[in-house]
Order: structure tokens, then C-alpha cells, then sequence
């Protein structure tokens, strides 16, 4: 079920919808219809529920190069 992420250009609150067909998406707080759809984050199940990803594996590293990093290597 694709769920996408929206910010209102007008208000700026940030909301999800569910979207099955083409459809006007619309602020739920101002009802404006100038919304940005977001790059959305996966989530994984753990013992506290759903919990969304911290972004790519590379966050974290604090080496100045990735010429050794095995993620980039793909070996990950």
C-alpha cells in the first residue's frame, strides 16, 4: 500500500497519505493544494515497533575517505 509524505507549502505541516489512484492531495491543516511530496525513509520492525531508518549506512562514518568502506564496496 503506498503510503508518500507531503509538506504544505502554504502552512508547512508535514502529513502522509495513502494514495491508490491519482488524486488531489490536500493539506489537512490549511486545505491548501500547494503540497511537496518528500523522500520518504523505510522502517524496520524491532521490540519498540516500526522504527524508521537513519538514513543511508555512510551516516555514522567519520572517515575523511570511502575508498575502504565496504558498503561502498558493496560487501555489506
Amino acid at each position: 500500500m503506498p503510503i508518500y509524505e507531503y509538506r504544505c507549502e502554504s502552512c508547512g505541516v508535514e502529513f502522509e497519505r495513502v494514495i491508490l489512484r491519482p488524486t488531489r492531495v490536500v493539506c489537512p491543516r490549511c486545505q491548501g493544494t500547494r503540497v511537496e511530496r518528500l523522500l520518504s525513509r523505510f522502517a524496520h520492525w524491532s521490540e519498540q515497533g516500526f522504527v524508521p531508518s537513519v538514513g543511508s549506512a555512510c551516516g555514522p562514518c567519520t572517515a575523511r575517505s570511502c575508498a575502504g568502506c565496504p558498503v561502498k564496496r558493496g560487501s555489506a
